[in-house]
Parts: C-alpha cells; sequence; structure tokens
C-alpha cells in the first residue's frame, strides 16, 4: 500500500472568509483589471504613436537614399567628364608638340594607326 502524500501532522485551516473579506478581495481584484486594461491601453496608444513615427521617418529615409543615390551618379559622371577632358587635353598638347617638332599631320596619323 502506497504512502499517502504530505504531513500528517498538517494543520487544517477551516474555511473563514466572509462575505465581507471575500467582497473586498473582489472590489481590490475588480480595481488591480481596470488599472492594468488602462496601462495597457495607454502602452498600446503610445506603440501606435510610435509606428507612425517610425513610418515617417522610413518614408524620409528612402526619399534621402534616392536623393543621395542621384547625387552620386551625377558626381561619377563629372568625374568621368574631367577625366575625358583631361584626356582630350593630353592627345591635343601631345598633338601640338609633334607638330612644332616638325612631324607633318600624315605622320602623326600613321604613328596613331599603328
Amino acid at each position: 500500500m502506497p504512502r499517502p502524500k504530505g504531513s500528517k501532522n498538517k494543520v487544517k485551516r477551516a474555511n473563514t472568509n466572509s462575505a465581507a473579506e471575500i467582497a473586498s478581495v473582489l472590489a481590490e481584484k475588480t480595481a488591480e483589471r481596470e488599472q492594468l486594461n488602462g496601462d495597457i491601453a495607454s502602452l498600446l496608444e503610445e506603440i501606435n504613436s510610435l509606428k507612425t513615427q517610425l513610418k515617417k521617418k522610413r518614408s524620409e529615409l528612402n526619399s534621402v537614399e534616392k536623393a543621395v543615390a542621384k547625387l552620386e551618379a551625377k558626381k561619377t559622371a563629372e568625374e568621368a567628364k574631367a577625366t575625358q577632358n583631361a584626356r582630350k587635353a593630353e592627345i591635343d598638347s601631345a598633338l601640338q608638340k609633334l607638330i612644332a617638332d616638325g612631324m607633318s599631320v600624315d605622320d602623326i596619323l600613321i604613328k596613331l594607326a599603328n
């Protein structure tokens, strides 16, 4: 036969809760529940407000990122154009030097073709 669980010397409490005590505990718990519901509602309002702020900031970030991308592309194009102009100037100066040295245009074209 299995042994019973728990102490044999355990003091048993009598059910001494009166209707007034139960009513007061019920009122406390009801007030606590209302307080928690109010806290939850205020937290939800704050979360919704933060969500709208986040959405607004993300849209602003997207527009700024697009503007930055456009400016970077423009900068790259300008740098390429400047490089090309520098090469043109270098070629022109080399041609002027060759012409000044007495080389004919036909000889220069033959050198360029090779």
